[in-house]
């Protein structure tokens, strides 16, 4: 009879609101472009398809500019680039930034409202203290019971000498290079082609259940490439710290020759690390968190209870994010 009773107050206490809103009839100006103090970045062009209507404008169509301090910079369309959504289109910015420049990117077609962002490339990556630790755990965490396949990790625990703040925002990428010892002299000579390449390692990510993970809540996004973690700081000696996760590497032999119980020669494989931290502004992370939140609220349309979420856009009468970032690596270390 209870349960009863529950269902018959839920539907008389129902939260359902009507709410207004006015769709988009013409469309809008889609950028999206994450500048960095290096140079050839690459600033993404699209148009937002129309509620009600036609379309008014394609990516072609808009006219993009961008100024640095007030004197306009030359942005070289990407007839390269792979236009994989709804016919985007990109340009590259080949010049370099330094921290304090105020960035202004306008765009504007016929038919469609202007668009406008700015950003202002943050302050140098203070000095950046890593550690490595090789850690043991399952894959998987429920509660108090761990299962799954048991999982070998390289952590780095990442210490920037700024005093710690909870309006700072920091991201990391891990780069590696696969290398060879050799000990002795092998018959045959070896193919060294295949060494010595620099890659970006995949960052361990679990959101769900999980006992060992890079941060609580992962914004992982590509960038230049490669998998870039915005990582949420913990305090630590009053400085800022966070730890990234990536499949552990050793060292491993890949071959050998023996004569009796004389070792002849033996080659080994490993790895070598290097650590990319980024110093993210307020303007990235939040069209990046908002954009996590989007994606990790969903529920069954059914059930009624999917939260409201927002998409933050510091794009002026557009959408999209255009941010600026300051960058600082480590020298290439090996941790074995």
């Amino acid at each position: 009879m209870r349960k009863y009773i529950f269902l018959l107050l839920l539907i008389l206490v129902s939260c359902e609101r009507d709410a207004k809103f006015n769709p988009d009839d013409t469309g809008k100006i889609y950028l999206y472009g994450i500048v960095s103090d290096g140079n050839d970045d690459i600033i993404k062009v699209n148009v937002s398809r129309p509620v009600f209507g036609e379309e008014a404008a394609m990516p072609e169509d808009v006219k993009l500019t961008l100024e640095v301090d007030g004197n306009e910079v030359e942005l070289i369309r990407d007839v390269d680039y792979p236009s994989g959504k709804d016919g985007e289109i990109a340009y590259r910015i080949n010049e370099s930034f330094t921290s304090g420049q105020k960035l202004i990117l306008k765009a504007e077609s016929a038919g469609l409202p202007s668009a406008e962002a700015s950003t202002m490339i943050p302050e140098q990556v203070p000095e950046v203290e890593i550690t490595h630790f090789v850690e043991e755990s399952f894959r998987v965490k429920d509660g108090d019971v761990l299962y799954g396949s048991f999982s070998t990790l390289s952590k780095f625990h990442v210490v920037i000498d700024e005093e710690y703040s909870k309006d700072a925002f920091y991201g990391v990428q891990v780069l590696r290079k696969k290398q060879i010892e050799v000990v002795g002299t092998p018959e045959d000579p070896i193919d060294e082609s295949r060494y010595g390449k620099e890659e970006y390692d995949n960052i361990y990510e679990y959101p769900v259940m999980t006992e060992l993970s890079s941060v609580k809540h992962e914004i992982i996004i590509d960038h230049d490439g490669g998998e870039l973690l915005v990582a949420e700081m913990i305090e630590e000696d009053g400085k800022m710290a966070f730890d990234v996760y990536v499949d552990n590497e050793p060292k491993y032999m890949t071959n050998a020759e023996w004569q009796g119980d004389e070792l002849v020669y033996a080659c080994y494989e490993y790895y070598e690390y290097k650590i990319k931290v980024f110093r993210i502004p307020h303007e990235m992370y939040h069209s990046l968190r908002s954009e996590y939140i989007k994606e990790n609220s969903d529920a069954p349309l059914h059930l009624g209870f999917s939260p409201v979420t927002y998409a933050y856009t510091n794009v002026k009468g557009g959408l999209g994010m255009f941010a600026s970032v300051t960058s600082s690596e480590t020298e290439w270390i090996d941790y074995n």
